[in-house]
């Protein structure tokens, strides 16, 4: 008995008297042909591809390849001289929270990472408090884009727009990405 013929009487064992009892259905399940299912499947794939990226917020995608959260975060503490035990620390100081908020903003639009394994890179254990962070950013930017900050919010950027913050974080991260690779390249004979 082939693998088929044993599923097909396993079927018309446990549905008993269900429409697949009656003569023929069993005769076209049978004719469907592997390449069939394999084509309904690639369909379903699909679909649910594009049912999970109508939820997922819009990404830029300027980059050749993405940068890492890491990467973000390293560029995001530079830029506005963050303290980094605060930053990885429970501390609410406002410096802190916005150099989380700006990690957090910039690493959704720039990578495809989701908010636990931002979460994780940030030394959080849930990634609630990363969509929150971000969420304020987004408020921030919403309401008061071209508002100066403070020092005490924005370090050694205080006095700039969360706007030129973002503008320039993300240039931090680029530049940082560039000497990398010359490194790379210049260690590898290239």
């Amino acid at each position: 008995m082939t693998p088929f013929e044993k599923c097909r009487r396993q079927v018309a064992e446990a549905i008993a008297d269900s429409i697949y009892k009656q003569p023929g259905v069993l005769d076209t399940l049978e004719s469907v042909t592997r390449k069939d299912m394999l084509d309904a499947a690639k369909s379903a794939m699909e679909a649910m591809a594009k049912f999970r990226q109508s939820f997922e917020p819009p990404r830029v995608r300027t980059y050749s390849s993405d940068p890492t959260t890491v990467e973000i975060q390293e560029a995001v503490i530079a830029t506005l001289g963050a303290d980094r035990t605060c930053y990885f620390g429970a501390f609410r100081r406002p410096m802190a929270t916005l150099a989380r908020g700006l990690t957090a903003y910039l690493s959704r639009r720039m990578t495809t990472a989701s908010y636990p394994s931002i979460a994780t890179s940030m030394g959080r254990t849930n990634h609630s408090s990363v969509k929150t962070t971000e969420d304020q950013i987004i408020e921030r930017l919403r309401a008061r884009p071209d508002a100066a900050l403070t020092t005490e919010q924005a370090g050694k950027m205080g006095g700039q727009s969360i706007t030129t913050i973002i503008m320039r974080c993300r240039a931090e991260v680029e530049e940082r990405r560039r000497v990398a690779r010359n490194a790379a390249g210049a260690a590898s004979g290239g």
